[in-house]
């Protein structure tokens, strides 16, 4: 499966996204940042499986190779949920401030990276919207 965030990339570019990631083991159950913590990283997911938990529910899960955090690097906004490791969990961590710096030393790599985020943002809207039509759905069956 393949991240949008890196489809566009060139082979160097991809290298230099790279250099600027650290790996991140996170065992089972536990929290990877809770709602409302400072948006400074953002992880790219690539094994294991995370919950999502909004004012205390789940609201969602996370599988590879999928993107966590990464709205709130480019809102400045803090996190907007909780997420915790359902199981152990391999990431990549990208810290704000060298994907900034690579996107001021690099612009045609700003241009492609942000182009794949706002594809991967959109299919997750999309996913979004389709849980709220079944949920619409099944709560007109109890009305």
């Amino acid at each position: 499966e393949t991240l949008p965030i890196l489809n566009n990339l060139t082979n160097e570019q991809f290298e230099k996204l790279l250099d600027i990631c650290t790996k991140h083991e996170l065992p089972s159950f536990t929290v990877l940042h809770k709602e409302g913590d400072e948006s400074i990283d953002m992880y790219i997911l690539t094994r294991g499986e995370l919950k999502v938990i909004l004012h205390g529910e789940e609201i969602n899960r996370i599988f590879p190779i999928s993107t966590v955090g990464e709205m709130g690097i480019f809102t400045g906004e803090a996190r907007s949920a909780t997420i915790i490791s359902i199981s152990k969990c391999t990431l990549l961590r990208i810290m704000k401030k060298d994907l900034f710096g690579l996107f001021a030393k690099d612009k045609d790599f700003h241009i492609k990276f942000q182009e794949g985020m706002l594809l991967d943002l959109s299919q997750k809207i999309r996913m979004t919207n389709e849980i709220i039509l079944k949920l619409q759905s099944k709560l007109k069956a109890f009305r």
